[in-house]
């Protein structure tokens, strides 16, 4: 488990995150979301990486989450897959910086 203090405007100031598992050999992670400060409660993810041809890497997270009270299920869907888009982004600048200084 680990608490993350969230700086990004998102409507929390703090998340609880945990580990489900890591298999690096099959290349997946899955974590849990826990609490109710903020809009992503109960969420459960799995991120997988697959390789291309070339050394390219694909990244695909599937989540679970509940629809927050007074929220729609399209509401819900289109915050969700934002920050799932800047996550996966922010790792994809982590791994390219990685690569570079790797080499």
């Amino acid at each position: 488990m680990r608490e993350v203090r969230v700086v990004s405007g998102l409507p929390a100031e703090n998340s609880t995150e945990r580990l489900n598992d890591l298999d690096d050999i099959c290349h997946v992670m899955r974590f849990s979301i826990i609490g109710e400060e903020h809009r992503l409660a109960n969420y459960q993810s799995t991120l997988t990486l697959h390789e291309l041809e070339g050394g390219d890497t694909v990244a695909i997270e599937s989540y679970v989450v509940d629809v927050p009270t007074g929220c729609t299920g399209e509401e819900t869907c289109l915050f969700t897959d934002t920050i799932v888009r800047c996550n996966i982004r922010s790792l994809a600048h982590v791994t390219e910086v990685m690569a570079l200084f790797s080499t």
